[in-house]
C-alpha cells in the first residue's frame, strides 16, 4: 500500500511539473538570479539596468508567505494600460498602487527593457522564475492574451504597440485601437 501512495504522489508532482517552466540545461541563463535582488514588499531590482520592477502584473499580489503571485492578472487595452499607470502616478488619484514599495514613477516599460527580462535558457514562461514566474506561470484556465504584457513602444508604421510575451520571450507588434485585444500590464521604474 506505500508503494502505491509512493508512486501516486510521486505521478502527481511530475504532472504538475508539466506545467511549470522549463529550462534548458545545455544553455547558460540569462537572467539569472544573482542578476536580480527581490524585496519582501513585491518588487524586483535588475542590477544589469538598474531597473525596479513590480513582481506582479497588476490586478495580482505579492504574498510574501507563499513567495509567489496571487489573484487574477488583469487584461486590458493599451489606452486603459496607459490610463492605469498615469493613474497610479498621480498623488491626488487614490489608486491602491500609488507609492507601492515606496517608489512613485511607476510606468509601462518599453520593449527594450522587457525584452531585456528575457530568460532565454526557459520557457513557458520566459521570463526569471524567483521574480517574475509566479505571476506568468501557464495554469488551467489562465486568460493567454494576459501572458503579453503591453509595452509603450509604438512600432514605425504608427498603427501598432509591441507587446512582450511572457511564454517564449518574443514581441508581437499589435492594434491599441482593437478593443478584442488584450494584454497584461506589469509596472517599471527607475527609482
Amino acid at each position: 500500500m506505500k508503494k502505491l501512495i509512493t508512486v501516486l504522489s510521486l505521478t502527481l508532482a511530475s504532472q504538475t511539473a508539466i506545467a511549470a517552466q522549463e529550462c534548458s540545461t545545455d544553455f547558460a541563463k540569462t537572467a539569472p538570479n544573482t542578476r536580480y535582488t527581490y524585496s519582501e514588499g513585491g518588487t524586483v531590482t535588475d542590477l544589469k539596468t538598474g531597473l525596479t520592477w513590480m513582481r506582479c502584473p497588476v490586478g495580482m499580489t505579492w504574498n510574501v508567505g507563499n513567495q509567489e503571485c496571487q489573484g487574477t492578472r488583469s487584461t486590458m487595452s493599451w489606452q486603459l494600460a496607459l490610463s492605469t499607470a498615469k493613474q497610479i502616478r498621480n498623488k491626488d488619484g487614490n489608486h491602491p498602487l500609488h507609492n507601492f514599495a515606496d517608489k512613485k514613477n511607476w510606468r509601462l516599460a518599453n520593449i527594450k527593457e522587457l525584452v531585456s527580462l528575457t530568460e532565454r535558457a526557459c520557457h513557458s514562461p520566459a521570463i526569471n522564475s524567483t521574480g517574475f514566474a509566479s505571476g506568468y506561470s501557464l495554469k488551467d484556465g489562465d486568460d493567454v492574451l494576459g501572458r503579453y504584457v503591453w509595452s509603450n513602444t509604438p512600432n514605425g508604421d504608427g498603427k501598432h504597440v509591441a507587446t512582450f510575451d511572457t511564454t517564449n520571450g518574443e514581441v508581437f507588434n499589435r492594434d491599441p485601437l482593437n478593443s478584442s485585444f488584450k494584454s497584461s500590464l506589469l509596472l517599471v521604474t527607475d527609482e
